[in-house]
């Protein structure tokens, strides 16, 4: 038996580059094709909404952006009243909403040792973007000289679309340079009884 010639196929290695191209480039027909082509339209989909989100900053707000400033000596006399200045920004580009300033100092130091607290809160409303709100109230403290009180400023703040409360917060220490009042008492070093 004689093989012709023209009985061998001539695209015998034509089924295998179909084979790998239908493995690199996927059947159309098949569900994982569809599945891959799904996933990387909601991955572009996801990626260009996170970049806007992020370049256009509608709705984001950052406790880097509310700068408090409190504007209180580092010295201060002890029992004489000052007045302090306290000072927000709001440098967010959304509208801080029911803002409380909250302020706790150490006004001085009882008889049995414990703290004398001052606490009071203002109710400020919303803070609108970009605008900075200032109040002033007067302090007094009471202690020692080169003793040291905290001054503590809260900003308790809602945003837009949720109940959760965010605060923001700053601590200043004002030290004692003068008392009003020193007592110094003296007496012999030694006594010899008769």
């Amino acid at each position: 038996d004689d093989i012709h010639i023209n009985s061998i196929p001539k695209n015998w290695d034509d089924s295998r580059q179909e084979y790998k191209e239908s493995l690199i480039l996927g059947d159309k027909k098949t569900f994982f094709y569809k599945f891959f082509l799904v996933a990387v339209g909601l991955f572009l989909i996801a990626v260009i909404y996170a970049a806007t989100q992020y370049y256009l900053d509608k709705n984001s707000v950052s406790a880097e952006k509310i700068v408090i400033n409190l504007n209180l000596p580092e010295y201060v006399d002890s029992g004489k009243e000052m007045q302090e200045y306290i000072s927000i920004e709001n440098k967010n580009k959304t509208t801080l909403e029911s803002t409380a300033l909250r302020v706790s100092y150490q006004k001085g130091v009882r008889e049995n040792g414990e703290a004398d607290i001052e606490n009071y809160t203002l109710d400020m409303g919303d803070l609108v973007k970009n605008t900075m709100y200032s109040t002033s109230s007067p302090f007094i403290f009471l202690g020692e000289e080169n003793s040291k009180f905290l001054v503590n400023v809260y900003l308790d703040y809602k945003i837009k679309g949720s109940n959760a409360v965010f605060t923001k917060s700053l601590q200043k220490e004002v030290k004692i340079s003068r008392a009003k009042v020193t007592l110094k008492i003296s007496g012999r070093e030694n006594v010899i009884a008769d």
